[in-house]
């Protein structure tokens, strides 16, 4: 998740485009994936950025996470906003292998909204219909990975794993007051990956300068290794 500034999104009418467009020339030569896209203000973006030299993008596009998902900020299943999800079809160049990158953000209120936005998300994957050999989703889910959603995901797509629990890693909260406090809290943000990985490690960054941290989420850093 991208760091942003609250004074800077005041100032832009808490539009966060041209925050993110700021942010891009920082991680080059990564590029973010955005041609199928059409940028409304006012709305929140999950983003998926990519070497250039080392993968193709086949196809990317955004689902909005509603009874009208091809309806741009549509709203529905009393969520408190507009959310939505985007995906991509990605090519290793060297290998030929192909990615499926998911990258999803769920209402912060209500379980049964979170459960009916990830219905809507899963049918919209498997119209599309995508033939490829591995899987990452993630997402800010705002829900721990014992509430719901990600054993739909899972029952969607059989061979995901979960890192963290894979690795017998500690639960831990994710998401803090802008303070690296609320440790005891739920663990909300999470990467899945399909079973074809080697996982090398998973945590979050909890690196802060002079007390401040660029989010009020720890960022989820995984690594790990596909088979050839």
């Amino acid at each position: 998740w991208l760091p942003y500034d609250r004074n800077r999104l005041a100032a832009l009418g808490q539009d966060r485009t041209p925050q993110i467009k700021d942010f891009i020339p920082n991680i080059s030569p990564l590029q973010i994936i955005d041609q199928h896209r059409s940028w409304l203000a006012d709305r929140m973006y999950p983003n998926l950025f990519y070497h250039q030299e080392i993968f193709q993008v086949l196809d990317s596009g955004d689902i909005w996470l509603s009874q009208t998902p091809h309806i741009p900020a549509s709203l529905s299943f009393n969520s408190q906003f507009p959310r939505l999800a985007i995906w991509a079809n990605l090519e290793h160049i060297q290998s030929g292998h192909i990615f499926l990158i998911i990258n999803t953000h769920l209402d912060h209120l209500h379980n049964e909204t979170r459960l009916e936005q990830i219905e809507v998300l899963l049918h919209e994957l498997q119209k599309l219909n995508l033939q490829t050999d591995h899987h990452l989703f993630m997402g800010y889910f705002n829900e721990g990975p014992f509430d719901g959603v990600q054993t739909k995901i899972m029952k969607h797509y059989p061979k995901l794993i979960d890192p963290w629990i894979t690795l017998q890693k500690k639960e831990t909260g994710s998401h803090h007051k802008f303070d690296g406090k609320n440790l005891d809290k739920k663990r909300i943000d999470w990467i899945l990956v399909s079973d074809t990985f080697n996982i090398n490690e998973i945590d979050f960054d909890i690196s802060c300068v002079h007390n401040v941290y660029p989010s009020d989420h720890f960022p989820v850093k995984l690594s790990l290794r596909f088979r050839f």
